[in-house]
């Protein structure tokens, strides 16, 4: 998914948000154990993270000569060569937290916005190496990839801690409305947003910071214990895509983390 479709999905989410909550109210009672009117959800639990992130400076060096036929300089090879700094991290976090507050619509959509953080704990991983990438153009004189060097000259494990924090909009929707339904309670979710994030090493050597958005897909199971109130559990997938910085030659890092939460949901 390319930023523009995120920013326009975020912008939709959004907008249906305010349409709902302009929407004239009628007056009709209550109805017990369905997702109606406002919502408001705390989630609890576990939760696994890896991180990667390539940095990098980079040089170009040619060789080629003038051309009297053309009259133009002709380029035979290029090289692109200087240091790449290669970060990784993984860690465990308990407990992650998870706040989220909208509406709901029809007893079938909710409509939320999103704010998650917490702290992991793990192993981060510091490399770096000399590139060397060798080039030779075509008959138009686009460069094509011949071959890659690469030497590594210092690597270190660190016991590291890494914190987070997001914000941003997203969905759940309950398919099974039935009350008789063993899958009643059974939902789908989708949320998206901004993330930011930072590891520390355990000397304070260096560290890693990112500004990312992130993509969370989610499948839970709520069970209602009044008429207003759930409690539940879900398991989400999220991914989270770094911003690229092309004049440090970064390529802003990747990140993936497998969450476990125990919800309670008013709503």
């Amino acid at each position: 998914m390319t930023m523009k479709m995120f920013k326009v999905l975020i912008v939709a989410l959004i907008a249906a948000s305010v349409a709902w909550a302009q929407m004239p109210k009628v007056n009709k009672p209550a109805v017990p154990c369905e997702h109606r009117g406002s919502f408001f959800s705390v989630g609890l639990g576990l939760s696994y993270m890896s991180l990667s992130k390539d940095e990098y400076v980079s040089h170009r060096s040619e060789d080629g000569d003038w051309d009297n036929p053309s009259h133009r300089y002709v380029v035979k090879s290029v090289k692109y060569w200087g240091p790449k700094r290669h970060w990784e991290f993984s860690g465990a976090e308990a407990p992650s937290l998870d706040l989220r507050f909208g509406g709901t619509i029809g007893n079938v959509v909710a409509l939320y916005f999103t704010f998650m953080g917490g702290l992991y704990r793990g192993t981060a991983v510091r490399e770096e190496n000399n590139i060397e990438q060798y080039y030779l153009p075509d008959a138009n004189g686009n460069l094509i990839f011949q071959s890659e060097n690469s030497k590594s000259y210092y690597r270190r494990e660190f016991d590291a801690i890494a914190a987070y924090g997001w914000f941003g909009v997203g969905f759940s929707v309950y398919p099974f409305r039935d009350p008789s339904s063993p899958l009643r309670g059974l939902y789908f979710g989708f949320s998206g947003g901004l993330d930011a994030l930072g590891v520390r090493v355990e000397d304070n050597y260096d560290d890693v910071a990112t500004e990312s958005y992130f993509l969370r897909y989610e499948v839970g199971k709520d069970w209602w214990v009044s008429e207003t109130w759930s409690i539940g559990v879900a398991l989400s997938f999220t991914n989270v895509v770094g911003f690229e910085d092309d004049y440090y030659g970064s390529d802003g890092g990747g990140r993936k983390a497998v969450t476990l939460l125990f919800r309670i949901t008013r709503g």
